[in-house]
């Protein structure tokens, strides 16, 4: 990479730090065959999705980057390091018992704000199974005290404009929701 992209880069990352604040829209699909719940997280800065599991509960998916998100080296260098250029990412997953969703975002520990909607089974089914088969072809996993997820190394690109929120807003495409925004911030708007 040479020094205008690398600079080009860094300018689009502080521009996007200091202007921020747009809220992401999110509007769940309106009749969704054969529904079941789903719930979004927002914990400040990071997201992600819980699908119900097959044998109960829910799985948390997660995207990061490995060293911030897994390894919780939390600095502000490699916050930065990872925005611009991150050499590798994370697939975060844990699994949630069955409970009401004030419970669950209880477990959840430092989660802010938990918003459910209903999606159709089956792209719920197909979204799992890829995130799930994603997860196992990265073994072995390590448990992260940082985010309190099990996470293994992942092949997608992670940078700020591809950072876990993006994924997220990707992950509830493939569930039938439509996005409005940017999607660079955990701060999304369910519409219903």
């Amino acid at each position: 990479m040479n020094s205008i992209t690398r600079r080009d880069m860094l300018l689009c990352v502080l521009i996007t730090l200091f202007v921020g604040g747009c809220a992401t829209t999110v509007i769940p699909p309106a009749h969704p065959q054969n529904p079941a719940m789903v719930y979004l997280t927002d914990y400040g800065r990071h997201s992600s999705v819980l699908l119900p599991s097959s044998g109960g509960g829910f799985d948390e998916y997660a995207f990061g980057d490995w060293n911030f998100f897994a390894l919780g080296h939390t600095q502000w260098w490699v916050a930065l390091h990872a925005l611009i250029y991150s050499p590798q990412a994370t697939l975060g997953r844990r699994h949630i018992e069955p409970a009401s969703s004030e419970t669950i975002q209880k477990g959840l520990g430092d989660c802010k704000r938990l918003m459910k909607f209903e999606a159709s089974q089956i792209y719920i089914d197909a979204l799992s199974t890829d995130l799930d088969a994603r997860f196992r072809r990265q073994s072995p996993a390590i448990f992260s005290d940082y985010c309190k997820l099990y996470c293994v190394r992942d092949d997608e690109y992670y940078w700020i404009f591809h950072n876990c929120n993006n994924v997220t807003a990707g992950w509830l495409k493939q569930l039938g929701c439509k996005i409005n925004g940017p999607a660079i911030y955990s701060n999304f708007y369910l519409k219903k």
